[in-house]
């Protein structure tokens, strides 16, 4: 027995879906009779090599420059909540894949399992397999109770085959709250990635953490800390704006 219905997280990096993406659709095609993809931007570019590992259909979902997370889980929970949604729905754990995972979980009241490394159906749910005890012992886990199923999987737990199915793409509409309108407003404005060119240029000797605020980061180490604000000659921004 399958799930009728499946939705798959696609990732892109530079252009090119992740490799993450095409384990998932190799997998979800063993658990559900119709196997969909969901995907922040414009899919176009990649309508064909998703089809090829088994997406019938890839959600496209308008994002601008905002961070995925807030329009993607936005977007999938208003479809959700419509009755357009699926059975379950399947992500790489990756930073965006946690992040609207967490999001769907909250918003649509569903349990979301992490750090699985297999998924198998039984009867009209899912049942997944996680490793505990630093992987010396794994345990499976079955949702019960409505769906969808919302499950975060291990990268390379599954070995990734192509299918050749033809996929369509439409458009999946973002409906933003208010509440989600405002922090996918800040988030936009204030979002930023830096990359160091080395532990010194900051006066770091050990092990730092770095915190992004829209004044600017703060880097603490354990004896002390040195604040960069936007302006500093050490900080480069590498993507976003401040």
């Amino acid at each position: 027995m399958t799930l009728d219905s499946l939705w798959v997280y696609a990732e892109a990096t530079d252009g090119v879906i992740d490799t993450a993406t095409l384990e998932l659709l190799t997998k979800a095609r063993s658990l559900a009779d119709n196997v969909s993809c969901f995907f922040a931007g414009d899919a176009d570019d990649h309508a064909d090599l998703l089809g090829e590992y088994g997406a019938d259909t890839i959600y496209a979902i308008e994002v601008d420059d905002a961070l995925a997370g807030v329009p993607v889980a936005a977007a999938v929970a208003a479809a959700v909540e419509a009755g357009n949604g699926p059975d379950a729905i399947l992500l790489a754990t990756t930073y965006d894949g946690r992040d609207i995972g967490a999001r769907l979980s909250v918003k649509l009241d569903r349990t979301v399992l992490t750090n699985v490394v297999d998924i198998e159906v039984d009867d009209d749910t899912l049942v997944c397999t996680e490793p505990i005890f630093g992987g010396s012992t794994e345990i499976k886990t079955k949702f019960v109770g409505e769906g969808p199923y919302i499950v975060l999987a291990r990268p390379k737990s599954f070995a990734p085959e192509s299918a050749d199915v033809p996929a369509t793409v439409p458009w999946l509409s973002v409906q933003l709250l208010p509440q989600d309108r405002g922090e996918w407003r800040r988030r936009c404005l204030h979002r930023v990635s830096l990359a160091f060119t080395s532990k010194k240029a900051f006066g770091i000797s050990g092990m730092g953490s770095v915190q992004l605020s829209p004044r600017g980061v703060n880097t603490s180490r354990p004896a002390g800390s040195v604040n960069c604000n936007r302006n500093s000659p050490n900080a480069r921004p590498a993507v976003g704006r401040w």
